[in-house]
């Protein structure tokens, strides 16, 4: 009867086993990089709830006292950059659903003073695009603090991404996102930044042949005086280079526009002017 009841144990157990390597009967052992990978894993999942407890310390709901709020996040110094990761997935909406706890996330994470591109990427496309307003307004202040040009570029480029080539906007719902984080970013770079974009490219518009000729060389001399081995003589044309013109990106011009009210158009010159008069 015992020998039955342990047979019956050992093909239970073994069932389960297939599914699950910490069930494992007698002598066998399991490899030790299997041990270290699940070790790993268990670690990263205790310290994304101690992130999200501490998220939920900082949000703006909690009436904890803040040595409470540094108390939980001192631990943290220890494994900074680990748990600035953690802070990061805890801002976005499908790990964390309470806006409050994301906002929390926010100010809990600048408590460990991080210079994370990362974490700037993070804030930025949580100024724009997260779904409750609270947590985009809350985001666009903590940008705000810690003058985060990054994130500053990411917004940008989110809202560029609301425009077609053509500077047809997408995605209004969007858009009107964009145009409300930066409004409320209120940062006279952020158009500095835009116009940049729009001047960016450079093309010649006009050359001028002439009357064609071309301008023989006949000796080339370098520095040490050694010889070069080029076929004299060597005839090239002479052009004359009498304009150049800006060649703007329909989604930057059209993105001013929309972020100031102005019409400048293409006229890069009337932008600058403006742009130095804002304060």
């Amino acid at each position: 009867m015992k020998q039955l009841a342990f047979l019956s144990l050992t093909i239970c157990l073994g069932v389960f086993g297939a599914a699950e390597e910490s069930l494992v009967i007698g002598p066998a052992r399991r490899d030790e990089k299997t041990v270290r990978a699940l070790t790993a894993h268990e670690r990263k999942a205790k310290m994304f709830e101690e992130a999200r407890e501490a998220s939920a310390l900082f949000a703006p709901t909690s009436f904890v006292v803040d040595s409470m709020k540094r108390a939980a996040i001192a631990p943290m110094l220890k494994e900074k950059s680990a748990y600035i990761e953690m802070f990061r997935a805890c801002m976005m909406p499908q790990n964390v659903p309470e806006p409050a706890q994301r906002i929390g996330a926010m100010l809990a994470v600048c408590e460990l003073q991080p210079a994370d591109m990362n974490l700037s990427y993070s804030l930025g496309s949580a100024a724009v695009s997260d779904p409750v307003a609270e947590v985009r307004a809350a985001a666009v202040g903590v940008i705000k603090a810690r003058k985060d040009d990054f994130a500053i570029r990411t917004m940008i480029g989110h809202l560029f991404s609301t425009y077609d080539a053509n500077g047809k906007v997408l995605d209004q719902n969007a858009h009107a996102q964009d145009l409300e984080a930066f409004k409320a970013l209120a940062d006279k770079r952020v158009v500095q930044a835009i116009l940049y974009y729009v001047t960016m490219e450079l093309r010649l518009s006009n050359i001028d042949g002439g009357s064609l000729t071309t301008r023989q060389i006949d000796s080339y001399q370098v520095n040490n005086n050694s010889a070069l081995n080029l076929a004299f003589p060597i005839q090239t044309p002479e052009l004359k280079m009498t304009k150049v013109k800006t060649s703007v990106v329909a989604p930057a011009i059209n993105a001013l526009q929309d972020l100031t009210g102005q019409t400048f158009g293409q006229d890069t010159e009337k932008w600058q002017r403006w742009v130095e008069k804002q304060k």
